[in-house]
């Protein structure tokens, strides 16, 4: 890699802890080439949840927030099924320190659903979900004659631009910003409005999704070739290595 002068500053969108991880692994792979800045577009509510009414073979767990909402809720007393069916790696393995059976699709929505309906049909399915959902996973596994429930368990409240992301946008020079939802890239692109630093700007996305809700704010963009993070970090590497 050839030096450079300046650490990147990186533009650290994720709510906490997982904000948190993906600084110190971003620093873990370049050191000094760049300079997280925390930058949380929401962070999470938990909501009190009741039951539904019926008996549930397993979970469906479509985000890591949602396994620790699970944990929450059975700490409370809760009779949740043992049995979760996780999107990705993380999220089952949030879900395992839950105390939870968990299974992981290792990819996106799609992905999940095709794993559970590759499963016998053992009964009720509940999915723990946010109050902002894409994909209607519990349509979908209707659809395919599964017994599917969804219960809103937290909220993503929107964040205020950090003070160090302020101060950040009002300097001269590239600012790396990776986004891993639709949601949060619509809020980011908001607080843009009126700026002049479109142009320092490099996107990294995890798909092209989320690359859409820029809208005008896009002048450069990388996007991730999967929705994981690795792919994320990959992406990310090729933009700073230039930089």
């Amino acid at each position: 890699m050839a030096p450079q002068s300046r650490a990147l500053p990186v533009l650290i969108t994720r709510p906490d802890p997982q904000g948190q991880r993906f600084s110190a692994a971003l620093l873990d792979r370049h050191g000094t080439r760049v300079a997280p800045v925390a930058c949380p577009m929401i962070a999470p509510e938990f909501l009190p949840a009741a039951m539904p009414d019926g008996v549930f073979e397993a979970l469906i767990m479509t985000s890591e927030t949602a396994g620790l909402a699970a944990g929450r809720m059975a700490r409370a007393g809760a009779a949740l099924p043992r049995l979760a069916y996780c999107v990705g790696d993380r999220t089952a393995e949030v879900a395992r320190e839950q105390g939870f059976d968990a299974w992981s699709a290792q990819g996106d929505a799609d992905a999940l659903i095709a794993l559970i309906l590759r499963q016998p049909d053992g009964g009720g399915l509940l999915h723990l979900h946010g109050r902002d959902t894409r994909g209607d996973v519990v349509g979908q596994l209707r659809a395919a004659g599964r017994d599917s429930t969804g219960l809103e368990v937290y909220v993503q409240r929107e964040q205020p631009l950090s003070n160090a992301a302020q101060d950040l946008l009002a300097q001269s020079g590239s600012i790396l910003v990776p986004l891993f939802s639709p949601r949060t890239a619509a809020l980011f692109a908001a607080h843009l409005t009126g700026r002049q630093v479109l142009a320092q700007i490099t996107y990294v996305t995890i798909s092209p999704a989320v690359a859409e809700m820029l809208g005008e704010t896009v002048v450069k963009v990388e996007i991730a070739t999967q929705p994981t993070q690795q792919a994320m970090m990959i992406a990310m590497d090729k933009v700073i290595i230039q930089t």
